[in-house]
Formats: C-alpha cells, sequence, structure tokens
C-alpha cells in the first residue's frame, strides 16, 4: 500500500487523506489572511472627504417658516421670524440621519426625537443636535460651516 506521499510523487491520484488537509490547510490560510486584512483595516482611520463649507443655497429659497433637511450633506437648514438656523442632520446617539416630522425631527434608527430647535427630549439621544455656523457668501449665497460650533439661540440675518 502506498503512503500519501508516494501516491503524489508518483503522479497518481490524490489520496483522500491528502485532500483534506490540503483543504483545511487552505481553509486556516484564507481565514488567517482574511482576519489580517480587517486587522490592519481597524487600525487605519475612515476619512470621510466631504467640504466642511457648502453653500445650501439663496436666502429667497426659504420661506419663513420652512425647514429642510439636506440629505447629502446632512445638514437641516430652518428659517423663521428670527432668521436662519443651520443644525446637523446626524443623530447624537449612534450617527443616523434625522427625518423631519411636523413636531421636529425623529430618528428612524433607535427612536430618538428633537423638537424644532433641535434638543433631545425622547430616546437615547444623549445631546441636542449641534448648530452649525451660518453666513452670507459675497454672490449672496447660505453657506454652512459644518467646523464651527455655534449656540442654539444664534440666527442668521442676512436681510439684516
Amino acid at each position: 500500500m502506498r503512503t500519501a506521499h508516494e501516491s503524489r510523487s508518483a503522479g497518481g491520484p490524490l489520496s483522500r487523506r491528502y485532500f483534506l488537509s490540503l483543504a483545511a490547510w487552505a481553509g486556516v490560510l484564507t481565514s488567517g489572511l482574511a482576519g489580517l486584512a480587517q486587522s490592519l483595516r481597524f487600525l487605519q482611520p475612515t476619512l470621510t472627504h466631504t467640504p466642511s463649507v457648502f453653500s445650501v443655497g439663496s436666502p429667497g429659497e426659504y420661506p419663513i417658516g420652512s425647514r429642510r433637511l439636506i440629505q447629502t450633506r446632512r445638514v437641516l437648514i430652518l428659517r423663521d421670524a428670527q432668521g436662519f438656523r443651520a443644525m446637523s442632520a446626524v443623530c447624537t446617539h449612534l450617527g443616523c440621519t434625522v427625518t423631519l416630522v411636523e413636531w421636529g425631527f425623529s430618528c428612524p434608527c433607535h427612536g430618538s426625537k428633537f423638537d424644532l430647535t433641535g434638543v433631545n427630549f425622547a430616546g437615547p439621544a444623549p445631546r441636542p443636535l449641534p448648530a452649525f455656523r451660518l453666513y452670507s457668501s459675497p454672490e449672496g449665497e447660505l453657506m454652512v460651516d459644518t467646523r464651527q460650533i455655534v449656540p442654539r439661540d444664534q440666527f442668521f440675518d442676512p436681510f439684516a
């Protein structure tokens, strides 16, 4: 009777034992490489390359009492009698994008609720939605700067 090594070197068919040994080692090697790749990916920071200063249109596009969710930028633009305000549309719980509802904003993932000023009043969100700096460009466009957090009661009036 030939051993697995002899049948391999003689050019004959592979034995079942030799084939299963190769398959097991291939599985171990594959899972080890996948684990190593995920470990290396985990060590590198995930960076987003979205601009932190961007235009959200002209002030005339927002009538008094309007609320607009700009999904691509994950920002909320609100206008009332006092002026304009820009807030983050990212829930402070786990980062889902909030949706507009009649009484304010709601997180569809875990049920956090925010009033019209962005203050959390229900659900697991630990803090209110941050407000961003809003200013007017030389061309008259509304510009949002997400690098600068402003007080919640700060409004911007481009017509003043």
